[in-house]
């Protein structure tokens, strides 16, 4: 009975921290495309890939009233690639 109930147990608890990730948007808006959101974001390639992809729409005059981004503005976490 106690093996029943730690395995029990042991499966809720799985199954409740699967659900504790957070989950991240990562598309191009004006909220996405500050260094603030970026802040927020795991440190990972999908991360540098937003970046990357708000500068280019920042260039290409994809209408961000968003100041032109450079890498002194940058969060120093987020220029260590």
């Amino acid at each position: 009975m106690k093996q029943c109930l730690a395995a029990i147990f042991a499966a809720a608890l799985a199954l409740g921290l699967a659900g504790c990730k957070e989950e991240f948007d990562y598309s191009v808006s004006d909220e996405h495309c500050s260094p603030e959101y970026w802040e927020k974001l795991p440190d990972d390639v999908k991360q540098k890939n937003l970046i990357d992809e708000c500068s280019r729409q920042e260039h290409s005059g994809g209408g961000f009233s968003k100041k032109s981004i450079g890498p002194d503005e940058l969060p120093k976490k987020l220029t260590s690639w």
